[in-house]
């Protein structure tokens, strides 16, 4: 009796592991992919210390690993731009520190994460879509230079630092805040990562990069949208009020992860091969 209940458990331990053998064979395939934005191809539309907005007027997009990002060309005369854009520029120039758009494409560190070369930026929100088959893990950021010295000195626009009891609009008198938003586009739901927030026991405004997990939401597809504390009200009365963000609504990022997700065939077979394997072990315990 000894050797038939080893011999019922080995098999049921067998049945088990090839079942899911192959579900793990199909994850461990294809893994995870980086978005690093290092590609050749985006490579040669940059030189030194120069970055790409998008093409003027026009909606065009551009892909890094398994992921496509939108962007929706330059407007207003080309002095601002909306969706992804990728850049190289690391170096602010001469008189440039503080308030000067040319900023918004510089990532505090002064490079990607690690030191890297090229690393994207978002402006004022966008979509980014990873391929068939994956979901959206991790990824890097950190403030672009603009914002950060708007957030941390000022600048004529946004109006003073930001800090206790600064804020403005909706906000006003509130403790300042300002925070990127990733949606999920197929169920609305969110993750919120705070660049700056001085609402809780510690202030800070974030000017290094830093990992953010964004797996929970289990997305194929992120849009990206920036909220905050400091408004202006541009719609004059009797109207109901209109508040627009006057931080200036840029994110540098990097390194965004990507992983595959099985197929439904995978999955059957994983569970198949568990309760064969169940039903074996079920029926040599009854001979027994």
């Amino acid at each position: 009796m000894l050797r038939i209940s080893c011999w019922s458990s080995s098999i049921w331990v067998m049945g088990w592991c090839l079942g899911w053998f192959a579900l793990w064979g199909q994850s461990a395939l294809a893994g995870v992919v980086i978005s690093s934005f290092e590609e050749g191809s985006l490579a040669t539309n940059l030189s030194a210390d120069s970055a790409f907005e998008g093409l003027p007027g026009a909606a065009s997009q551009f892909r890094s690993g398994a992921v496509t990002f939108q962007n929706d060309g330059v407007f207003f005369g080309g002095s601002s731009w909306s969706g992804f854009g990728y850049s190289r520029r690391a170096v602010p120039g001469v008189g440039q520190q503080m308030y000067n758009n040319s900023n918004d494409l510089i990532a505090r560190p002064g490079s990607g994460e690690g030191g890297s070369a090229t690393w994207a930026v978002v402006g004022g929100g966008g979509i980014m879509t990873a391929d068939a088959g994956y979901r959206f893990g991790s990824l890097s950021l950190t403030s672009t230079l603009y914002s950060w010295n708007s957030m941390t000195l000022g600048d004529p626009f946004a109006g003073p630092a930001l800090g206790n009891g600064r804020g403005t609009g909706r906000f006003d008198g509130q403790d300042d805040f300002f925070t990127v938003r990733f949606t999920n586009t197929a169920n609305a739901q969110f993750m919120d990562f705070h660049l700056a927030d001085f609402r809780g026991a510690t202030d800070y405004v974030v000017g290094a990069w830093q990992t953010f997990d964004l797996s929970l939401l289990s997305a194929s597809q992120l849009s990206l949208s920036f909220l905050g504390s400091r408004e202006t009200n541009y719609t004059p009365p009797p109207d109901p009020p209109e508040y627009f963000l006057d931080t200036p609504s840029y994110v540098a990022l990097d390194n965004i992860s990507v992983v595959s997700v099985p197929e439904p065939g995978s999955l059957l077979l994983a569970t198949a091969g568990s309760l064969c394997a169940l039903r074996i072990r079920l029926r040599l315990t009854v001979k027994r």
